[in-house]
This record gives structure tokens, sequence and C-alpha cells, in this order.
């Protein structure tokens, strides 16, 4: 009998999503490779726009009980959150830079707070600085790299940021495994370690296990990997 193909997720994910996978016949391993952790900061009691790409910034909003009076976020997750926390999704993309077009075409010249990490991507900020549309960061939350020594060889490896990238690649090397990876920036961060990698379309855990599922059922169709 084969042994059935393993994964390794750099985050623990939710049981629904764990689920899918292993109805699909994959043995799943899982460890939060990055860890967030609230820190102090200074900000307005209300700001006119804020900008929110990660759901990490959230608590620390309501915990701090800052009003935002127009939300621009990316992710339809982040946009479900902020409608939970009580705050008024104005405008939600797929991804910062796809966020940061539309802010240029519809509010060059405003005023925006971006509420993140200080390990947060570029494009977006870049973006907007280069367009006259003036950013103050926040830093409401910093990311922290948590590195483990992976248990053995894994087929494919789910990948859902750069930081995660850097994390696991401090105790472990790639190999063979295929890198699943939540979006183009998170693959460019595997550029120089040549792996395969395999980009969602749209940017959530879900389709990434899909695009796991999609990629391995191929394999199997044509025979490429004797084990399935």
């Amino acid at each position: 009998m084969s042994k059935p193909i393993r994964i390794l997720s750099t985050k623990v994910l939710t049981p629904p999503q764990k689920e899918r996978l292993l109805h699909a016949g994959f043995a799943v391993v899982e460890h939060s490779f990055i860890k967030t952790n609230p820190v102090n900061f200074t900000a307005p009691a209300f700001v006119e726009k804020g900008i929110i790409t990660s759901m990490n910034a959230i608590d620390p909003l309501v915990e701090r009980g800052i009003k935002i009076g127009k939300c621009f976020c990316v992710g339809q997750k982040t946009a479900a959150a902020l409608r939970e926390a009580g705050y008024s999704p104005e405008v939600c993309a797929e991804s910062g830079a796809a966020l940061a077009r539309i802010l240029i075409e519809k509010y060059r010249g405003e005023n925006f707070h971006f509420f993140g990490t200080d390990s947060r991507r570029n494009e977006l900020p870049e973006m907007l600085s280069n367009n006259d549309t003036p950013l103050t960061e926040i830093h409401v939350y910093e990311t922290v790299l948590n590195p483990a020594k992976a248990p053995g060889k894994f087929d494919g490896i789910l990948f859902f940021s750069p930081s995660a990238v850097a994390s696991y690649l401090q105790e472990n090397t790639l190999n063979d495994s295929i890198a699943f990876c939540i979006g183009p920036t998170t693959a460019k961060s595997l550029d120089k370690h040549h792996a395969e990698t395999v980009i969602a379309n749209t940017p959530t855990a879900e389709r990434l296990i899909l695009e796991v599922i999609k990629y391995f059922k191929k394999q199997k169709d044509h025979n490429l990997d004797p084990r399935i």
C-alpha cells in the first residue's frame, strides 16, 4: 500500500481546512512558524480613512477603542472580521498592490492611516508615496519568527507569508518539496532557493488547499508519482 502524500502547513489550519486535506487522503502536519504580538502604539482616537491589510491589526484597534470612518482592507476574511468588530469596510481588494491602485485612482492626495506591523510588505506604502497620497503608518503588532525542525520530509509545504518562509528555512531545507504559496510575494521570497512553486489564484487558505489537491491529482492522473 502506498504511503499518503505528506503536507506541512506553516500555520495552524482551521478544522474545515484541515479536514478537506485529510478527506482528500493527505497526511497533514501543522506548525505556526510565525507568531504575532501586540505592541504599544500611539494613534488618534478617530481616523477618517484607515487601511488594514491583516486581521492581526483588528484586535489592537478594538482594545484601544479606535474609531475609523472608512476602512480599506485586503481580503474578504479581513473585511468580515472588520464588520464583526463594528467597522465598515469601504473597499476590499485581493492584495496590497491592488488596494493601492484603487486608492490612487479614487483617493489620490487624501490622507490615510495604515495599521499594521513593522514587517509589512512594501508595495502599498511605496505605491501611495510615489503617487502623492500621504500615509501615516502605525504599527499595532509585531511579527515574530517561530522556527522549528520539521518532522521528516514533505511532498508539499503551504506558505502563507514571506515571514513564514524565512522562519521555516532557519532550521529546514526545501529539498524536493513543492512550495504552495498564498501569493506572488510569498513565492518570490523563495526565488533564490530554486523551488517549484504553485501560487493560489486568490490569496486565501481555501484556494491554496484547492491548489494542493489539484496539483497532486494531476500527478496521479499522469502517473508521475508511483506513490499515488
